[in-house]
């Protein structure tokens, strides 16, 4: 057993082994959590300060080969996470006999569904060898893991009412059955999300971060333009039937994307909400489409404020923004959506999806998680050479 200790950081060990553990000790526990895949990949997309209540509330527990760590019906009063060893997962049958599950090994958690339903064990596990388990108090996990879905909740709630305005008139149970059917991925740069050609059966929105879209595949991948928070993605796969022509990927450092199955969304959806994301969708696509044919024709063009072009825009189009771009020194445009008359408002829909910049917005009231607003900074040519088009 001492061997099997030893793989442990002694730093580690010193932390799970004192009762009271200081902000720094409580990083560290942090630092070395993210080394156990499993229990990282589920905790990632949880907010710190929660991450910190279970690391305080975090011990070792160590048992020899063949103990058993818990059995079936037991209550479920902890989770737990494997640090060095393996865990046999076993259930009992009615007549007495075991059945052999599973062999669990390092990083893997166990015990989170049957806690936070609040139900008794519904299998046994046993140390196949040396075994040294992190424990967490089940009543922290719970409180922590039920007052994190709660905000969450309440933040995309927020983000839908913003990003889809066409819901605000509706009761908020109709807006929790749809908020709560979107996942939160928590991706790192270069993740992909969907890839061209595929036909995506899942609808995403950028919450927090920024992902690009583009064309090909490396060396002769074009990126086409950025995308920022509270772009939608695949929404031609969902909404559209089609299968998508491009490859979007993460292009931050990191993102925070909401997900939903188009079997889980859809039919939640009110209908005028339906038909107005539909609509939405269709010029979305072909304007995409259009763009990517127009950057093979303007590959050097830079902005120039003299000039005042929008090559993808109507006359019309063309003629109201440049002349609000007159009335601005900056060489990006930002125009408030809620200062333009409808007519105005009108174009900048058409070109908002176009534009070159990635999206500009500043935070919404009430702490909402992510930058987000009702301005869009406009840059009106591509630029083939840069990867950052809105």
């Amino acid at each position: 057993m001492e061997k099997s200790i030893k793989k442990i950081p002694q730093n580690v060990l010193q932390i799970l082994s004192a009762k009271d553990r200081n902000d720094d000790q409580i990083e560290k526990l942090l630092d070395y959590f993210e080394t156990l895949e499993d229990f990282h990949n589920y905790m990632k997309n949880i907010p710190k300060s929660c991450l910190k209540q279970l690391g305080k509330h975090s011990k070792l527990e160590i048992f020899q080969p063949n103990s058993i760590v818990f059995t079936k019906g037991s209550p479920s009063d902890k989770l737990y996470v494997i640090l060095i060893g393996h865990l046999n997962i076993f259930d009992t049958l009615d007549d007495g006999t075991y059945k052999f599950i599973a062999s669990l090994s390092r990083g893997k958690m166990i015990g989170e569904k049957s806690l936070m339903r609040s139900q008794p064990r519904n299998i046994s596990a046993m140390a196949r060898d040396n075994l040294i388990l992190l424990s967490i108090d089940g009543e922290v996990f719970k409180s922590e893991m039920n007052y994190n879905t709660s905000i969450e909740l309440e933040e995309k709630i927020k983000f839908f009412d913003f990003y889809i305005p066409e819901l605000k008139k509706y009761s908020i149970g109709i807006k929790e059955k749809i908020a709560r059917v979107f996942d939160v991925l928590r991706l790192n740069k270069k993740e992909i999300l969907i890839e061209e050609g595929n036909f995506g059966d899942s609808l995403f929105y950028i919450s927090d971060g920024e992902c690009m879209l583009s064309r090909g595949v490396p060396p002769s991948k074009t990126n086409i333009m950025s995308l920022g928070i509270g772009c939608s993605i695949a929404d031609e796969c969902v909404l559209l039937g089609r299968k998508t022509e491009f490859t979007v990927c993460v292009n931050s450092e990191s993102a925070l994307v909401y997900k939903a199955k188009r079997a889980d969304f859809l039919p939640l959806l009110p209908e005028d909400v339906m038909l107005n994301l539909v609509q939405t969708s269709k010029v979305k696509y072909f304007g995409r489409k259009n763009i990517l044919k127009h950057s093979k024709q303007y590959p050097k063009l830079q902005f120039s404020i003299e000039k005042k072009k929008f090559p993808l825009a109507s006359l019309a189009a063309q003629t109201s923004i440049s002349k609000i771009i007159n009335r601005n020194s900056r060489r990006t445009l930002d125009i408030n959506r809620s200062a333009l008359t409808f007519k105005h408002k009108s174009k900048l829909d058409q070109l908002r999806d176009f534009s070159i910049d990635s999206f500009h917005r500043p935070s919404l009231p009430n702490n909402l998680s992510g930058s987000i607003s009702d301005r869009w900074r406009i840059n009106p040519f591509h630029n083939n050479n840069k990867s950052n088009m809105a």
